[in-house]
């Protein structure tokens, strides 16, 4: 069986054809940490992480997983974030985090019960854990931001499983992330909108979905006010649909039903409320990344 090792990540990029873009858009004049200078950071930090998952695909059994396979947040030095995972007993995972080009060091573990099952506390801004839970359970994967250039910066993770995923393509990734960061760009020219960056929220959920699925995401949180939610894929994605959910009342607050790949939703939160992301892909060519990314006014 092939092994995942530091060495296939850092001296295997030059080994992928098509890797990720390195291209960014045009930089606003907004201030970064908190206005939308997002689309050349938050494509570094997607890039920088999903060109090593690429690579573990492509030259280990690791593949992406269904579901929520890919994260992104912004988050300040000394911050943590984290992420809930439903993870099967006997099932090999890998999890590999990084971040924009101000990232020096980030350490990665996972948790459960207050007990650390594994962790990459190296001092490079590259994280890395394998692990494979010997009981079913709910685990915390838990992303530290310990250093940077810079007093913030946007990070990304990405979740694997060996064997039973799906492969993901360099290509495929890149149309995603030209989409999602176009599309981004988009609404923040028409409504002055940023990226969202709550404590403790993560910006952008990266979901492969096979067609006719859907997945729902609990526990978002939101200041008061206005906020967006849009959606975007590789050519393959062909509709796909959003809902926002009040989780106290089950009550759906806002969706996009209309028959294309790129929904997108405005919606008015509160403070001192949860709500749910329900994204679905109601139709692709074979199993499909969608891109949501979270804005507020």
């Amino acid at each position: 069986m092939k092994k995942i090792t530091y060495f296939v990540l850092l001296t295997g990029l030059f080994l992928i054809s098509g890797t990720l873009s390195a291209q960014a858009d045009q930089k606003t004049n907004q201030d970064k940490a908190s206005d939308w200078i997002a689309g050349t950071y938050l494509r570094e930090a997607l890039n920088n992480t999903l060109s090593k998952a690429i690579i573990v695909n492509h030259q280990t059994d690791f593949t992406f997983r269904e579901g929520t396979t890919f994260l992104a947040a912004f988050l300040t030095k000394g911050e943590k974030i984290s992420y809930p995972l439903t993870l099967q007993a006997y099932h090999k995972y890998a999890f590999i985090g990084s971040g924009d080009s101000d990232l020096k060091n980030c350490k990665l573990y996972l948790q459960k019960g207050g007990k650390t099952y594994a962790k990459d506390t190296e001092e490079d801004k590259t994280a890395l854990i394998t692990f494979t839970p010997m009981e079913s359970g709910t685990y915390q994967l838990v992303y530290e931001l310990a250093d940077g250039h810079s007093p913030q910066s946007f990070i990304a993770l990405a979740l694997m499983i060996e064997n039973t995923g799906y492969d993901i393509s360099a290509d495929e990734l890149d149309e995603a992330i030209n989409r999602i960061i176009g599309f981004g760009s988009l609404i923040d020219q028409q409504f002055g909108a940023k990226i969202h960056d709550q404590e403790g929220q993560w910006s952008l959920y990266g979901t492969l979905l096979l067609p006719g699925t859907k997945i729902t995401i609990n526990q978002l949180k939101s200041h008061d006010g206005k906020h967006y939610a849009i959606a975007a894929g590789p050519p393959n994605l062909i509709d796909a649909d959003l809902q926002i959910i009040d989780q106290t009342s089950g009550k759906t607050i806002k969706e996009d039903r209309k028959n294309d790949a790129t929904p997108a939703v405005v919606f008015f939160g509160q403070g001192n409320k949860p709500y749910q992301l329900t994204v679905i892909n109601v139709k692709s060519n074979g199993p499909a990344i969608v891109m949501t990314l979270l804005l507020d006014d």
